[in-house]
């Protein structure tokens, strides 16, 4: 059976909540840091080229092969089944998509069809 639908919100203001839901979301797919108010993702596969930092003070910088942003935020969003992570602020909304071939990778981990990332 599949894991049921997560997705959870987490305000600016609560970066000890986010570091631990952005922890458990990407572990899976990739290598987590944290360090002096930053946590960032990279994926381990050579041949995925993508990340996601983000900052206490609400900053971010995501990469992908085709494109870069660097942008500020107030609110993420993390969904697990649609292994997305939603930015959010007044005047902009970015969605980071965990690549497919990643998901795929994550699904073998857990041994099962979903991302697979477990936040709670």
């Amino acid at each position: 059976m599949p894991p049921a639908h997560r997705t959870i919100t987490v305000d600016v203001d609560d970066w000890e909540h986010l570091c631990r839901v952005f922890r458990r979301f990407f572990t899976p797919v990739g290598t987590v840091t944290e360090e002096s108010g930053v946590i960032s993702f990279v994926s381990d596969d050579p041949g995925v080229d993508t990340g996601l930092s983000l900052t206490a003070d609400g900053r971010t910088a995501a990469f992908m092969p085709l494109h870069g942003l660097e942008a500020t935020w107030s609110r993420v969003t993390f969904d697990d089944a649609a292994a997305e992570v939603v930015l959010e602020s007044r005047d902009v909304t970015y969605v980071y998509r965990v690549p497919a071939s990643l998901r795929g990778i994550a699904a073998q981990g857990a041994g099962g069809p979903a991302h697979g990332t477990g936040i709670d």
